[in-house]
């Protein structure tokens, strides 16, 4: 057991619970959380002025009523009643007082000395319990006070009333217990005091209320706003109540049994005169609850069919019971009758049963009229529903996923307080402090990075590859570490450099041995070098690689020999020879060879390049020698010699180390000889810059390459992180995952190029969006909250007596609401089942016109009491059922956000080039109806946090939440080819339509019973005004896919862009498994 110290006042007001005769509107209503400063209070006391008690007067006096409130402003509304009550609780005659006014009151057990003077001098009451009930309502609050001049206990809450587990499972308890000794107060709650689970519970008073727990039965049970207010005399002002609420009480039926004894110097009442009340009164709620073992939030189960396993409970009959929008039999139904003083009836109804896979392809790209009750793979919202024999709900939603998914991974930067609401939520160091924490939570609960295999996929044609090769061997040189030749093309370079290597070849002097003559000396010098430009690539693909063969230009030199020996006698030649002579040498063939395996473009290798340094061939022709000769000539005796000379052999003039790798290098770099990753594929990749710009990360690294005839794909891991989270949008499993293998080439409808993004990265990229709160309606950064100008009344039928529930009491109660909330005149209402006797009808009929007063708020002066004119039916549904400020007028607000990742399908439709169609499919978007109280066709924060209409302790002034809908759409997106903002080609999602459905567009899965059917809700939740603006903020939101390196370095041009789908091998449905980018490149 576990209590708080008493705290300052937080509640002190209260909602009716409704008994059997209302419990289809589902309006149990339970104290809850507030702030001190919405409280307000109510007080009495009945200060005798004449016939004080004693044996002469017994059980009479004359009393002054006085009342007053707290914490109220000019508007409070305050009603005084006399109330004349028979022993066991039920009202004989009421009027109202006022304040100050002089009344007598008597207790009277004997029916001939019954007095009701509501007016004419002196007001009278004489009853057998005579009890002033005060009550003042203000800014949607009530609280209520009683006051007795006997001894009194009496149940005001709960009598009969069902908690809906999903509305918070908060049971209100309401005792009057006026002239009561608190010191004797007990609190039963099937048969446990709670009362001695709370540490100095006489310390639990208005201004400072107690919470904590108490265990009742082995249930672990908490107590909020416990309040002990009694009066220790009958002129002392108290409200004369012990009320508190009680959270998370076991399923099924409860007894509550209130117990005292009268306060101390109150006289001994006569017997046989006065009613000797026992000061003993029980009450009985029940809780309605859903319980879901499998699956549990947040399981990713491979199973399908999925299993579905749990348990609806209750205290009373079960009647229907579903999951998904799929019916189960509740013919298994079990039924523990309570024994009255520890437990109440409990109904039980077990929860077996399995949901099949979704038919995305007939509900998305077919009939669009795939059944309720199934699942679609990844992420999914398990939305189980029951209802019990009075109308009554109960709801249990939790999202889980089923088959192969990734998680939404959060980058440790991201932003966490996205919405406006949000952002007023709190101060900006509060924001700082929470922020910290919550991202501290998120960082260590998701990982900072989600990998996708194949999130991306390559592709380059062989015929690109060739048309890249070609520019790479004809564009200018850039960013070379030899600035010599940036500027110039290879075959340029190459020239400039192997003219310059040959130039340097020094002159050479040789001496000529000649057989008959002196040996001349001979000068060979490199006369003129000519080199051509042009550089071809030829590709030639095979299985596993791809074979490059560079040929470079041809090389033609001219050198000459020139020289001479001479010996003379007398000046004559005696013996000489000079050489005259001209030689050429041609070099053909040179190339450099290259194979390109994966592993090069990966960067795991390079290539190895092979240089042939081609082919030489040398002539020669005579020159005039330094004898003025041709040729070569002699003189003297050597005039019948000969000899040859050689200019360009080894030893004399070799070109060939002129022509050698090192020669080529600095420019085959560019053509990729020597480098990593030669054809660019690296290069080619989603532009991270432009979905950074929505909060999103991506980026990808090259995991396999595949080289065939055709050309080169390659497959990219995808590292995804979404940079905003909003933390109002519930963690979810993940986004389904259809992993596809590298598109073989060719590609249909491809060209040149392309860059596809897989069907899971995409679906990654609209989590994010999902995560970061973006996929909702309304404006951006707002609340998910939009006015269409659709009102309550548009909710309801047109004739409330065409609701019909599961029997005449549920029914009534729904057609009671019904017309309180248009408005109609109560009075004026009747019930009418021909199955029924008139005794029968007629007192369904006072019970539909005491919840209509009740619903609609009574008119000025009137109390249930006078309205009812003795008719206990009309009484009791009046007197218990709330007025919850619900009009028809008012308008109704549709909160809607995605939380559940969404899905997008595209055909087996290739595309046009300009656009490719999809689908995004939405299994479960959250819509909320919320009722504008205030008129003000808007509501503030977050909508998650907006009460519910019927949810027990919230005011009814405020705006409230009365339903939400899950519902399952298909919107139909073009993913259109655009020109990025820097000229890139790309592709952006643009929404179309709603798809029309021919099937049940969700289920409701949240709100009470209600004056209107699932049918209208779900009318109204899908409404295009609705579903229209979500599409468009999800398209606005979407970033754009921008193909970066298309151009392959810079060295192509991406022409003809446009955008296609693409169905790799292993195809998932009739959906295509990449989107891509394509060009033609010249």
């Amino acid at each position: 057991m576990k209590s708080t110290n008493p705290q300052p006042q937080c509640a002190r007001f209260r909602k009716l619970t409704v008994n059997s005769f209302v419990m289809a509107t589902a309006l149990a209503m339970a104290t809850g959380v507030c702030s001190a400063a919405d409280s307000i209070g109510v007080s009495c006391a009945l200060p005798y002025t004449l016939h004080h008690p004693d044996p002469f007067f017994p059980c009479v006096g004359q009393h002054t009523v006085q009342y007053s409130t707290s914490n109220t402003d000019a508007n409070a509304k305050v009603t005084a009643e006399l109330l004349a009550l028979d022993g066991n609780g039920n009202l004989i005659n009421s009027f109202t007082v006022h304040n100050g006014e002089n009344v007598e009151l008597a207790s009277r057990l004997s029916q001939t000395a019954w007095r009701f003077v509501p007016s004419g001098g002196l007001p009278q009451v004489y009853a057998p319990v005579p009890l002033l009930h005060v009550t003042v309502e203000d800014r949607g609050l009530k609280a209520e006070a009683y006051c007795s001049d006997i001894p009194y206990v009496q149940v005001i809450q709960p009598r009969g009333g069902v908690v809906s587990e999903s509305d918070g499972n908060n049971t209100n308890v309401l005792v009057a217990i006026p002239l009561t000794n608190p010191g004797s107060l007990h609190l039963f709650v099937d048969g446990v005091d709670i009362l001695t689970q709370v540490p100095n519970s006489f310390a639990c008073l208005p201004n400072v209320p107690c919470n904590g727990t108490v265990t009742i039965n082995g249930q672990v049970v908490g107590y909020s706003n416990l309040i002990i207010d009694v009066a220790s005399a009958i002129d002392k002002p108290a409200s004369n109540t012990v009320r508190v609420t009680l959270t998370n009480l076991a399923c099924g039926g409860h007894i509550f049994r209130v117990s005292s004894v009268k306060l101390p110097g109150v006289p001994q009442l006569v017997a046989g005169v006065c009613n000797a009340d026992s000061l003993s009164k029980a009450g009985t709620s029940s809780v309605f609850s859903i319980s879901i073992t499998d699956p549990t939030p947040l399981k990713i189960t491979p199973i399908i069919p999925t299993p579905v396993a749990g348990q609806v409970c209750g205290g009373t009959q079960i009647t229907n019971v579903s999951i998904n929008g799929k019916n189960l039999s509740v013919a298994g139904e079990t039924f523990t009758p309570g024994n009255g003083t520890t437990s109440g009836d409990v109904y039980k109804v077990a929860i077996n049963t399995t949901l099949d896979k979704t038919d995305l392809v007939r509900d998305a790209f077919g009939a669009h009229d795939a059944p309720l009750g199934t699942l679609d793979a990844g992420s999914n919202r398990l939305a189980a529903s029951a209802k019990d024999v009075n109308g009554n709900r109960t709801y249990k939603n939790l999202i889980f996923a089923t088959g192969s998914v990734a998680p939404v991974a959060i980058d440790p930067n991201a932003k966490i307080f996205q919405t406006a609401a949000m952002e007023t939520a709190v101060s900006s160091n509060l924001k700082r402090l929470v922020e910290a924490q919550i991202d501290s939570t998120f960082t260590a609960n998701a990982p900072a990075n989600t990998d996708l295999q194949n999130a991306f996929v390559v592709g380059l044609s062989a015929s690109g590859a060739q048309t890249l090769f070609n520019s790479l061997c004809t564009a200018p040189i850039k960013d070379n570490p030899d600035p010599t030749i940036n500027g110039l093309t290879p075959g340029q370079a190459f020239s400039k450099k192997v003219t310059a290597a040959i130039k340097a070849i020094p002159a050479t002097r040789v001496t000529i041995s000649s057989p008959c003559s002196c040996d001349p000396p001979v000068n060979i010098n490199i006369k003129s070098v000519n080199i051509g430009t042009n550089v071809a690539c030829n590709l030639t693909f095979t299985d596993g690689s791809f074979h490059v063969r560079m040929s470079l230009p041809d090389v033609h030199v001219v050198a000459d020999a020139v020289g001479f020996c001479k010996e003379t006698f007398l000046g004559a030649c005696v013996d000489g020879a000079a050489v005259g002579v001209e030689g050429t040498a041609d070099v053909t063939g040179i190339r450099l060879d290259w194979d390109v395996k994966a592993t090069d473009i990966t960067g795991t290798t390079t290539p190895s390049p092979i240089l042939f340094a081609g082919t030489t061939a040398t002539g020669a022709h005579d020159i005039t020698n330094p004898f003025g000769d041709q040729g070569i000539s002699t003189c003297g005796l050597s005039d019948v010699c000969t000899f040859l000379v050689q200019i360009f052999t080894f030893g004399a003039v070799d070109l060939t180390p002129t022509i050698n790798i090192s020669q080529v290098q600095d420019f085959s770099a560019q053509i990729g000889a020597t480098s990593k990753d030669p054809v660019k594929m690296t290069q080619i990749k989603v532009d991270p810059t432009v979905i950074n710009n929505f909060n999103q990360k991506a980026s990808g690294d090259i995991s396999e390459v595949h080289i065939t005839p055709s050309g080169i794909t390659a497959g990219l891991v995808g590292h995804f992180a979404s940079l905003a989270v909003d933390p109002s949008v519930p963690a979810t499993p993940g986004v389904t995952l259809t992993p596809a293998p590298v598109p073989p080439l060719p590609v249909p409808n491809a060209k040149d190029v392309f860059i596809g993004i897989s069907d899971d990265a995409i679906n990654m990229m609209f989590a994010s969006l999902t995560a970061a709160g973006k996929l909702q309606t309304g404006a951006p950064g707002g609340n998910g909250c939009i006015d269409t100008g659709v009102t309550i009344g548009t909710l309801l039928p047109p004739s409330c007596d065409s609701l019909t529930l599961d029997n005449d009491v549920s029914t009534v109660a729904a057609r009671g609401y019904c017309h309180a909330i248009k408005g109609d005149a109560c009075g004026s209402v009747t019930y009418n089942n021909p199955a029924l006797s008139a005794t029968d009808n007629a007192n369904l009929t006072a019970s539909e016109q005491g919840e209509c007063y009740g619903a609609q708020g009574l008119p000025a002066g009137q109390t249930c009491g006078s309205l009812a004119n003795f008719n206990l039916f009309f009484y009791g549904a009046c007197s218990i059922t709330p007025n919850l400020n619900l009009h028809a007028p008012q308008p109704l607000l549709f909160c809607a956000k995605g939380d559940v990742p969404p899905r997008m399908l595209f055909p087996d439709n290739p595309g046009t080039g300009g656009a490719v169609p999809a689908v995004l499919r939405i299994p479960s978007l959250s819509v909320a109806l919320v009722i504008d109280r205030d008129q003000n066709h808007q509501t503030t924060g977050a909508f998650a946090n907006i009460p519910g209409c019927f949810t027990p302790g919230t005011s009814t002034a405020v705006d409230c939440n009365v339903f939400s809908a899950c519902l399952a759409l298909n919107l139909d997106f073009s993913m259109a080819f655009q020109t990025c903002s820097d000229g890139k080609p790309g592709f952006v999602p643009t929404f179309q339509d709603v798809q029309v459905l021919t099937r049940q567009v969700g289920t409701v899965c949240g709100g009470a019973t209600s004056p209107t059917t699932d049918a209208s809700v779900l009318s109204s939740s899908s409404n295009t005004q609705i579903t229209i603006p979500l599409g468009n903020n999800g398209a606005s939101f979407a970033p754009p896919i921008c193909g970066a390196g298309l151009d392959l370095g810079g060295f192509v041009s991406c022409t003809q862009p446009g955008v296609l789908s693409i169905r790799s091998e292993n195809t998932f449905l009739d959906s295509r498994d990449y989107l891509a980018i394509t060009c033609k490149i010249q």
